[in-house]
């Protein structure tokens, strides 16, 4: 139980998880007890096979079911073949170990090989209808005050149960994040926004859940990311994978590039900057937020340039001089300039397409 909450951070999966382990251990004692087998000794390592195996096969099956549910490159199929050939090979070896002397008695045998046994059927056909439940996700969408707790509540049940990792990253950021809640203030309900850069589709997600009728399109180079933000997303929006500057294809009443555009060199950065223009629609706005070096060098800064290293992609800050010059460059039209507080170096800049008027959507 323990190994299963480390690893996936929720005590309902960890127990689905460690069921295997359970049965085993219950169906092993039971039926030896009952037929006078009881093995007196030598019992210690049959044990740690069956309840490795058991881990082993709880664990595979709810990490499958997180990480490919509903998609069509699930492995289940591979996952139960593996699960069921571990399973024989593991009963077919405590057969043999029985047949060997001076090996094991035949009452640790019968003791091991049942409980990997049963440790593998309740892999196979137990953990995944318990599943199912569990990693539903709600479908709860605008019913949700901007910025409230049971905002944030809401958004977070679109990760729920998925790995632990984004589900904590997302937890995090929408505590920490200043970002939130004055993102909805910028995207009217009914928008078309496009998300680049969008990781785990946390924006999008959090946008979602007070914009009923808003559509959200993210880009994300990362395939874990994009499967994730797809999971989250659901039938509110599509994730492609890719990079800018090659954008997705339509308009877009908001486009958004959050803590992006540093990873871009600038003529990449040019490049996608018009295509952003290109695709906006009439009234449309480009929603940016970007690192400013300050004098001090802050930790969040220091936290993307360390990224960078880590994925040896140089990161490009620039200046507000700089910024305004490409992006006027670009065909945009700068609306407001604002800092973030709280003595960060987030900068954001609200533009429109200098050749459109009229109000956003």
């Amino acid at each position: 139980m323990l190994i299963g909450l480390v690893v996936l951070l929720d005590v309902a999966l960890a127990s689905a998880a460690m069921l295997p382990v359970m049965v085993s251990l219950v169906t092993s004692i039971g039926l030896t007890t009952v037929s006078g087998r009881v093995p007196q000794a030598e019992w210690r390592w049959p044990a740690v096979v069956m309840m490795t195996c058991g881990a082993c096969f709880g664990l595979v099956r709810v990490i499958e079911r997180q990480r490919f549910a509903g998609t069509e490159d699930s492995p289940r199929v591979r996952v139960s073949t593996v699960i069921g050939l571990v399973t024989g090979s593991g009963v077919v070896a405590f057969v043999v170990l029985s047949l060997l002397p001076g090996s094991l008695s035949a009452e640790s045998c019968v003791f091991g090989g049942t409980g990997v046994l049963f440790a593998g059927l309740a892999a196979l056909f137990m953990i995944p209808p318990i599943l199912e439940p569990l990693m539903r996700r709600t479908a709860r969408w605008g019913d949700a005050k901007v910025g409230s707790f049971w905002h944030s509540v809401l958004a977070l049940k679109r990760y729920r149960r998925l790995d632990a990792y984004p589900r904590v990253y997302a937890a995090v950021k929408l505590m920490i994040d200043p970002m939130f809640p004055g993102l909805a203030d910028q995207v009217p309900d009914g928008s078309r926004v496009l998300d680049i850069g969008c990781g785990f589709g946390i924006p999008g997600v959090w946008l979602a859940v007070v914009r009923p009728n808003a559509r959200i399109t993210g880009l994300e180079p990362s395939a874990s990311r994009v499967r994730i933000a797809r999971l989250a997303l659901g039938d509110r929006g599509t994730v492609f994978q890719g990079m800018a500057p090659n954008l997705p294809e339509g308009s877009f009443d908001v486009v958004l590039l959050l803590d992006v555009i540093y990873w871009l060199r600038d003529e990449d950065l040019r490049i996608t900057l018009k295509k952003v223009v290109a695709g906006l629609a009439p009234g449309g706005k480009v929603v940016l937020r970007v690192l400013v070096p300050g004098g001090k060098r802050l930790f969040w800064r220091r936290v993307e340039t360390l990224r960078g290293r880590l994925a040896g992609i140089p990161v490009s800050y620039r200046s507000r001089g700089e910024l305004a010059a490409m992006l006027t460059g670009a065909g945009l039209r700068i609306e407001e300039i604002s800092a973030t507080p709280r003595n960060r170096e987030e900068v954001w800049f609200i533009m429109g397409a200098a050749g459109l008027t009229g109000q956003a959507r």
